[in-house]
């Protein structure tokens, strides 16, 4: 579903657009909202500043083709199977990546990082799959991020599910930074 700006909605359509909106994130994760004009001026025909622009209509196939490419940038591919990552990824449905393996690079930065209060144990292979999911609003895009860690030894094959404290706002924001960094690269 793409969500229209309210002003050419009728009012029977913009409550539920504005609840299905706000129920696809009330969940736990990391937020990114990115804000968009379809035009880069704004009052008295002046420049909208801390907007990009988006040529209306394209809001879904910029707003997807951004968090595939930070995923990609990130080192993960998506786990949906037979998808044409050229067409747009729908709003609000929820997609996922791989669960790829951190690098020593990755765990020490994570180690070195102040918002948590326990570091990992050494002695296991850890893995990061990301769930993420967006949806277009009138003036912004809205980014719902959750990631999830997984570990295994160093002979088994199979991933479990980390079950132990971790701070996944420090995962979700390596990723929200590259979400970022995709629209800022792009505006210029």
């Amino acid at each position: 579903m793409v969500f229209c700006n309210p002003r050419n909605m009728t009012k029977a359509a913009i409550l539920p657009t504005f609840l299905l909106s706000a129920a696809l994130f009330a969940q736990k994760g990391t937020k990114v909202e990115i804000g968009y004009t379809p035009q880069m001026r704004g009052v008295a025909d002046r420049p909208v500043f801390g907007n990009i622009e988006i040529r209306p209509g394209l809001e879904t196939a910029t707003a997807s083709k951004m968090m595939v490419t930070a995923v990609q940038d990130a080192g993960f591919s998506f786990l949906t199977p037979n998808a044409d990552l050229t067409l747009p990824l729908p709003p609000g449905k929820t997609v996922s990546s791989n669960i790829r393996p951190l690098a020593d690079s990755d765990l020490d930065a994570y180690s070195r990082a102040a918002d948590h209060s326990r570091p990992l144990p050494p002695n296991r292979i850890y893995g990061l799959q990301y769930n993420m999911k967006y949806d277009v609003q009138a003036k912004s895009i809205v980014y719902l991020i959750q990631s999830f860690l997984y570990q295994k030894g160093s002979g088994s094959r199979d991933w479990l599910k980390y079950s132990n404290y971790y701070d996944g706002r420090y995962f979700e924001g390596q990723l929200a930074a590259k979400i970022r960094e995709q629209f800022a690269t792009t505006s210029k």
